[in-house]
């Protein structure tokens, strides 16, 4: 392993380390950056101060979170229709237990292990 010092300057990391790695350690590192939202160095050092690697949500993520959002709008709305009239709104209710169960087997097909 070699250790060069680095100039101190305004840098936080004043030290940097260079070292070899072999295919399969490389193709591992590789394959772990691709899964999360971090560059290569960032990983090691997350690695180092042990810390455990999150895998970057699915792309569907932002997706869901907007409808998940709108949903409860929906409910906060017709939670107030109810206190202030005294009675539901089937037909609206209808249609959020159709989104909620859209969501749900949106869900399962994003997070779910392939």
């Amino acid at each position: 392993m070699e250790i060069i010092q680095s100039r101190k300057g305004n840098r936080k990391r004043q030290h940097r380390i260079g070292f070899w790695l072999n295919d399969e350690e490389y193709q591992n590192l590789n394959l772990l950056v691709a899964r999360t939202t971090m560059s290569r160095e960032a990983v090691i050092r997350a690695l180092l101060s042990g810390l455990t690697i999150k895998e970057r949500p699915p792309a569907e993520y932002g997706a869901i979170v907007v409808q998940l959002r709108m949903i409860g709008n929906n409910l906060n709305q017709l939670t107030a229709l109810f206190h202030k009239h005294g009675f539901p709104n089937v037909p609206e209710l209808k249609k959020i237990s159709q989104d909620v169960h859209r969501m749900n087997q949106l869900f399962i097909d994003s997070f779910s292990q392939e």
